[in-house]
């Protein structure tokens, strides 16, 4: 028998599986999705491998399987179709698409195992050092870069083995256990007698200590292992244990639905797979129609998955939901759990110790037995798309796959969904459940700004928003102000020589921080010291022409110095703890204004607020992404949902005109999607038309751009299908790990997108080529 097997090795072109013999002592165990440990290359170095596929003939393997890493399957028959999905992306590998559908926690590494060979040719330093790391070492670990540590390797006084380890060891679980054989000759106390009893009539086979406890004290219980009556067996908690209780799926009330709400919900078929895009206005609506979908899956003995965009968004709806159903176990995972955690999770998911999983984008890859549902909160929120790292994926389309594998709804919720979606409704492809919005009579103010200007008012606050401020300061009332910029200002101009302090990196603005006095690049994240003197002329003479929100908050202390204000940026926020600190000030302590930038459109609990201000909503309209006039749209119509109707909302802006404001004012859904669907068409961009970018890079920059050029000649004569290419032209950031960067940008009609010709005759040659799916490189 035969195994095909994709191997773990770092070669960005390499997406080749090789054949390995299955040794007679493995067949009856190995299946499709194990991990192995396999010979590779010509010094037989031991690698991981995934098994794709086991077959009973083979013309090429020559060598064996060495071991199987767990008998638990690292991949199973659903996640190889999320991966197959994943893989439909252009020069993305297998063993990189395996390695992200794969926890984290259940990752293997590379080490060197060091074996010393003549003892007397080795210094006592290296010996010290190699017995400090266990005769362990990375394979980055700075003893390879030691000339006498090569020689010693060289003249075979030193021996390398390559090994391979679990990244995240086991939380190891001891389990007590009676050994009754002994009883005969032991002499026992009293104590240890009535212990023996109690264990015999109320505890199970095997049991913890916190469970031997109830009964006796350590003491005792280390004496019985003295004397071998009690035995101690290590366990680990990820492997399937014999001491889980079964799963109570218990009873839980119904949930009460509103005429409306039921009429919602009979809508969806919850043994049918069908995607539905759920449009709301009130948060009770959303909450209500999870709850119900929760409690009907566990009568049917099923999970439900719900997925949010944002970390710190998590344990806000897993407070909500307790309240209603305080029985209700509930798993949370998210990339910052600790490896323990972790892993505890997995694995009361996969025995269904838990009713719901809650978690972040990469909650997508969890294995269930019996899935019932899955839900992806604010849907139109891009942090759902993975686009920073490759394989780029849409958690979206992830979920569809799963949900077309166990017959199971999918359940999409926005109260302004992406254009996307809209489409998708258009098309007939999901099913509109939308909550009619109730007509009200808004406080919203469009300002102006220009005729700010003529006044001669060259404040950040428009008359009225100031007005406005003093009145709520006035009478202790809170007020909500966003702005979406950082620092203090995002463009420093010296008056005397008009020299722009741009990044020395990639060539871009540099943002000014004042309050820790550097720059930093927004693209590269380069940072320097701010001597506020000119790079040029050395003069003091610097004029910060942008506003940010720490020029905000200096102006706000000027002319409200009696205000308490607290601010809400990534730059004062560093975690859910800080952040959940912040509101909570702002909730209970007499806080005038809360100053944030987009941040504060992530929270569902901030109290209703008297004033809401919106700084410059041009910052967001003029984003370079034809996804400006929704994302402003989208953003703004959260920020106004956390007032109420009667109390004033201030937008400032110098495009009042501009249909993505216009249509705020009243909540106007419809006249918005109809008016950016129609610009989206115009200009031939999604969801009419897929926009994707190549990256191109190489440590020559005249090669990069010949490359470059030759590839984009190669794909207006490919003939397949239809496709309409730009470029190239450098990126912002020009150089990047010493690789000159250029951009292909590709708008096409159909996906997949089939480039293997690209690949098949080598027109990349030796630069490296990067598919930026979702075109967000610039």
């Amino acid at each position: 028998m035969f195994a095909e097997i994709i191997v773990d090795i770092k070669i960005s072109c390499e997406n080749q599986c090789f054949d390995y013999e299955i040794p007679t002592n493995l067949v009856s165990f190995l299946k499709k999705g194990m991990g192995v440990i396999v010979p590779f290359g010509t010094k037989n170095n031991y690698r991981l491998g995934y098994v794709l596929n086991i077959k009973k003939q083979s013309s090429f393997a020559t060598k064996q399987i060495v071991e199987i890493l767990t008998r638990t399957l690292f991949i199973n028959d659903e996640l190889f179709l999320i991966a197959d999905k994943m893989l439909e992306t252009p020069f993305v590998t297998k063993t990189i698409v395996y390695k992200t559908i794969i926890p984290f926690v259940f990752l293997f590494s590379y080490k060197k195992k060091v074996n010393i060979q003549q003892e007397n040719l080795v210094p006592s330093e290296i010996k010290i050092y190699l017995q400090k790391k266990k005769y362990h070492l990375s394979l980055k670990d700075p003893l390879f870069d030691n000339p006498l540590f090569k020689q010693l390797i060289k003249q075979q006084s030193l021996q390398i083995m390559n090994i391979i380890q679990a990244k995240n060891k086991p939380k190891k679980s001891f389990l007590y256990s009676l050994q009754l054989e002994n009883l005969q000759n032991s002499n026992l106390t009293t104590k240890e007698k009535n212990f023996i009893q109690q264990f015999q009539k109320q505890l199970k086979n095997y049991n913890t200590k916190k469970e031997l406890l109830k009964f006796a004290s350590s003491h005792i219980i280390n004496k019985l292992l003295q004397k071998k009556i009690l035995n101690k067996t290590k366990q680990n908690i990820v492997e399937p244990s014999t001491n889980l209780s079964p799963f109570i799926w218990e009873w839980f009330p119904d949930i009460p639905l509103t005429v409306l709400q039921n009429y919602i919900w009979k809508q969806i078929n919850c043994t049918f797979c069908q995607t539905y895009l759920l449009v709301y206005e009130e948060y009770k609506d959303k909450m209500a129609i999870y709850l119900k979908l929760i409690v009907e899956n566990i009568k049917q003995k099923k999970q439900t998955l719900i997925l949010l965009p944002e970390i710190i968004l998590i344990q806000p709806l897993v407070t909500c939901i307790k309240k209603i159903l305080p029985n209700l176990k509930i798993a949370v995972l998210h990339h910052k759990l600790n490896n323990e955690s972790y892993l505890e999770q997995n694995e009361q998911i996969k025995n269904q110790q838990v009713h719901l999983v809650i978690g972040s984008r990469s909650a997508i890859f969890v294995p269930f037995h019996q899935l019932g549902g899955i839900i992806i909160d604010e849907e139109h929120d891009e942090s759902l798309i993975e686009k920073e790292k490759t394989p780029f994926y849409d958690t979206r389309e992830l979920a569809q796959v799963r949900a077309v594998f166990h017959h199971i709804p999918l359940i999409l919720t926005s109260r302004t969904p992406s254009l996307e979606s809209v489409y998708q409704i258009q098309k007939k492809k999901y099913q509109l459940l939308l909550f009619p919005v109730t007509p009200k009579i808004s406080n919203i103010q469009l300002i102006d700004m220009k005729e700010e200007l003529k006044k001669g008012n060259f404040e950040p606050f428009s008359d009225i928003l100031f007005q406005n401020l003093k009145k709520a300061i006035k009478n202790k009332q809170k007020t909500l102000l966003f702005i979406n910029a950082k620092g203090f200002s995002s463009f420093l101009l010296c008056s005397l020589c008009s020299y722009v302090f741009k990044c020395r990196r990639c060539q871009q603005n540099m943002t000014w921080f004042l309050h820790k006095n550097i720059l930093k690049c927004r693209f590269c994240h380069h940072t320097e010291n701010f001597s506020k003197k000119c790079f040029r002329c050395q003069q003091t003479s610097i004029r910060a022409v942008s506003f940010g929100i720490e020029y905000i908050e200096k102006i706000l202390k000027e002319k409200f110095f009696s205000a308490k204000i607290i601010r809400l940026d990534s730059d004062t926020i560093r975690n859910n703890k800080k952040y959940e600190k912040i509101l909570t000030i702002f909730r209970q302590k007499d806080i005038d204004i809360l100053l944030g930038t987009e941040m504060i459109a992530k929270n569902l609990t901030i109290p209703s607020i008297y004033l809401v201000g919106i700084i410059t909503a041009d910052i967001l309209l003029n984003t370079p992404t034809f996804k400006a006039s929704e994302k402003t749209f989208q953003l703004l119509t959260k920020i106004t949902k956390y007032n109420n109707y009667s109390n004033p909302i201030v937008i400032q802006s110098y495009n009042t005109q501009h249909y993505a404001l216009q249509t705020i004012l009243n909540y106007d859904l419809k006249t918005f999607y109809q008016k950016a669907l129609q610009e989206r068409k115009l200009s031939q961009n999604p969801p009419f038309w897929f926009v994707s970018k190549i990256l191109i890079s190489h440590n020559n920059f005249f090669k990069s751009s010949q490359i470059a050029t030759n590839i984009k000649e190669h794909l207006r004569n490919y003939h397949k299908q239809e496709i309409k290419v730009f470029g190239p032209s450098v990126t912002n950031i020009k150089k990047k790990n010493n690789l000159y960067r250029f951009l292909l940008i590709l708008k096409y009609k159909e996906w997949p997108l089939n480039l293997n010709f690209i690949t098949e005759k080598k027109l990349q040659q030796d630069a490296y080529l990067l598919f930026d799916r979702f075109a967000n490189i610039i």
